[in-house]
């Protein structure tokens, strides 16, 4: 039986890095049950401290009540990637050289992905996730992404090991163009593949709506009257949807507290979390995994868009809802905020949502980005075949 490890941020504590680690793995279990898969259980030291960091970030700045927020959502993050088929070794280390010497020889094949694995700004250079070593195994990128790094000031020596490291790579899958744009940098003759959002392939009949439902009534919440679901801390995102509906629909506030919001959900399983978005009429979020899995549920989507375009980085909500999956209408940039041009175009998409069944464009528009698994598939029945 062939192994395969694949590497991810499986215990990152985000609702959506969890959920993408999820759906790669059960979709790939699902669709090649001779071979073993397994996540590699490794976590940057960087990335540990990183999140112990912004639980005293949130309590300085939004008090107590922010941080213990954080404790219990990392509590439940924490238990549901247990439940994950992950390796007996366990490691957390910021030395590539020392995870390399515990998974050498150990695997035919070895994925990394998804999520900004490409993007060393937050842990140390250079990643593991960039395989810089001959680990005895093939080696392929799934759905990678570098978003957030301004690549084209780093040093010759860092684009050279970005080069050598990316030209042992069987396959290289990536998720946006700014990470596309980021291996043809470094490597120009590469041909990377645009590889969907792992979360789009997960397979709905898992998730425990009616464990959704039921914390929703818990929060005082009636899934029978029309929700607006919030995932922005950023009162101006909300302000003009809250001030037209606070009368008529109820409001909830998912992973970060927003002011203007009283009931907020806090206790819910990553896959709880992707079940309440079936019970809202409209969700508003400045998340990209918040935005997919919206999406997925067939639920119209505010998607607000904090990138920087003068940095260079064309921003992943834009480049997968705007460009590749054509829902322009629930595309909007953070500058129209701040301009005031915001305000009207969220209200009229608000206004068709309440009033006009969206779901069949929605669903459809997943389903056709979802397709860019195809590529990824190609390489793996290729991979399965084999028997050298």
């Amino acid at each position: 039986m062939k192994r395969v490890g694949i590497m991810t941020y499986h215990r990152a504590k985000n609702y959506g890095a969890m959920i993408q680690s999820y759906a790669l793995i059960s979709f790939l279990k699902k669709k090649y049950p001779s071979v073993r898969f397994e996540i590699i259980d490794y976590q940057a030291s960087a990335e540990r401290r990183y999140y112990l960091k912004s639980i005293i970030r949130n309590a300085l700045k939004c008090g107590l009540g922010a941080a213990r927020d954080e404790l219990v959502r990392n509590r439940r993050m924490k238990r549901f990637a247990k439940s994950l088929p992950l390796s007996k070794m366990s490691i957390t280390t910021d030395s590539a050289a020392k995870l390399f010497s515990r998974i050498r020889n150990k695997y035919d094949l070895i994925i990394v992905g998804s999520d900004a694995i490409f993007n060393w700004r937050t842990r140390v250079f250079p990643t593991a996730y960039f395989l810089g070593e001959q680990l005895g195994a093939m080696k392929a990128s799934y759905a990678a992404s570098a978003h957030g790094m301004k690549y084209l000031g780093e040093s010759p020596e860092r684009i050279e090991y970005c080069r050598t490291a990316l030209a042992d790579f069987d396959y290289i899958g990536v998720r946006d163009a700014h990470t596309e744009a980021f291996v043809r940098h470094c490597l120009p003759e590469a041909r990377p593949e645009h590889n969907c959002d792992p979360s789009l392939l997960l397979d709905m009949e898992n998730i425990d709506y009616g464990a959704a439902k039921r914390k929703l009534e818990r929060a005082g919440i009636n899934p029978e009257r029309p929700i607006i679901a919030v995932m922005t801390a950023d009162p101006r995102i909300v302000e003009p949807i809250y001030e037209r509906y606070k009368g008529e629909c109820q409001f909830v506030s998912l992973y970060l507290r927003n002011p203007l919001i009283r009931t907020h959900l806090v206790d819910l399983t990553p896959l709880e979390w992707v079940g309440v978005f079936k019970y809202a009429s409209l969700t508003v979020t400045e998340y990209f995994h918040g935005t997919l899995l919206s999406l997925k549920n067939g639920t119209p989507t505010v998607a607000v868009d904090r990138s920087d375009f003068t940095k260079g980085s064309e921003g992943k909500i834009r480049d997968v809802v705007f460009n590749r999956m054509g829902l322009r209408d629930m595309y909007y940039n953070y500058s129209e905020v701040r301009d005031g041009t915001y305000a009207a175009r969220a209200l009229e998409l608000a206004e068709r949502a309440m009033s006009t069944p969206m779901d069949g464009r929605i669903l459809a528009a997943v389903t056709a980005e979802a397709e860019n698994v195809a590529p990824f598939v190609r390489f793996m029945d290729s991979f399965v075949e084999d028997e050298n």
